[in-house]
Order: C-alpha cells, then structure tokens, then sequence
C-alpha cells in the first residue's frame, strides 16, 4: 500500500475573516494527516489556505477532508487542487 499527497484549497468567505483563526481551525482538522500548510495571496486582499495532507491511497478520495473542512466557520469552499503519489 502506497501513500497520495492530497492538496486542497480552502477558501475563506471573504477578507476580513481572521486568517490565523481559520488556519488553526484547518490544521485541528486535518490532525497528523496534515504534511504542509500555508497561506496564499488570492487576488485584492483575499487570501487562501492551501494544505497537502498524505494519506495511504485505500484511504480513496479526498471527500472526507473536503467534507470536514466545509463544516468549519468562515469556509467558503473547498477544492481538491492535485492528488500525487508519495
């Protein structure tokens, strides 16, 4: 069994949410999974938090961390942005 690098893109609901905040929030999330985290400029003062996790690939899609991270206050959406082998 193999392990995947999962790179998701979570996207605040606007700019004025308090990046530090929500950026605990993703890394309680996303646990011991989680392999980076950081911040990107979007474009006129948004920002989002981009994270890689790995998992073993049984684990199958990514659907479960876009699920939980949907749920958390101030995220506007979640998206899978690359999938790699590890």
């Amino acid at each position: 069994m193999g392990k995947v690098a999962v790179t998701l893109k979570i996207m605040p609901t606007g700019v004025d949410v308090d990046m530090d905040a929500l950026e605990g929030r993703v890394r309680g999330t996303l646990g011991d999974t989680l392999h980076q985290l950081e911040v990107q400029p979007v474009a006129f003062g948004l920002k989002a938090i981009v994270a890689t996790v790995v998992v073993d690939d049984a684990a199958g899609t990514s659907g479960g961390f876009e699920d939980s991270l949907r749920g958390l206050s101030d995220v506007e959406s979640v998206e899978t942005t690359d999938v790699s082998l590890v």
